[in-house]
């Protein structure tokens, strides 16, 4: 998934790493979900 390693999801989903718009605009279109999806209400 987008060319990384599965450390780097992980890490991300941990928090301790943060990602930036780009990857955050490749993750909704792998999930098929609007940006907006990823944040809370």
């Amino acid at each position: 998934m987008m060319g990384r390693s599965p450390n780097f999801m992980t890490k991300c989903e941990s928090g301790q790493r943060s990602i930036d718009v780009m990857e955050l605009m490749e993750l909704a279109q792998i999930y098929n979900k609007p940006v907006n999806h990823f944040f809370s209400s």
